[in-house]
């Protein structure tokens, strides 16, 4: 399925991504639309373009968790894994709207082929996402 994603290192882009795997309590919805917040999409793009010290100094309670981290599990591995996540590829976006295309085991609010609404976790920029029953809503017909 195709997402669109951003990096630290790189602008948006749309990327091939494995399918989400549907989990109980949860619907795979298929994703006509989403909703793009020119504001949310900018900071998150930006803030990948800012030095690790203005990170460091944005969010002082991450550099406390890294220095636990750190001597927790040696200072190396702690790098490693920084690392990993400031280059990791994110995915943006948290509304969209599309129709029902599976539903998880103890689902029975819905059925396949339901106009929905989505917000918040997996309402993601891409085809499909898989979205807690309790953040989406099920559109009238009009």
């Amino acid at each position: 399925m195709r997402q669109i994603v951003l990096s630290a290192k790189a602008p948006a882009s749309v990327v091939e991504v494995p399918s989400p795997a549907l989990k109980s309590g949860r619907v795979l919805v298929r994703t006509a639309f989403g909703a793009v917040s020119v504001g949310t999409e900018r900071v998150a793009a930006s803030h990948g373009h800012t030095s690790l010290v203005e990170k460091m100094r944005s969010h002082p309670d991450r550099v406390r968790q890294v220095i636990d981290m750190a001597q927790k599990n040696g200072w190396y591995k702690t790098y490693c894994q920084v690392t990993e996540v400031l280059n990791r590829w994110n995915a943006t976006g948290y509304s969209c709207s599309g129709v029902v295309a599976a539903l998880g085991a103890d689902v029975s609010e819905l059925h396949v082929g339901d106009p929905v609404a989505c917000g918040g976790a997996g309402a993601s920029h891409a085809e499909y996402g898989v979205i807690p029953l309790r953040l989406l809503v099920r559109v009238p017909a009009a």
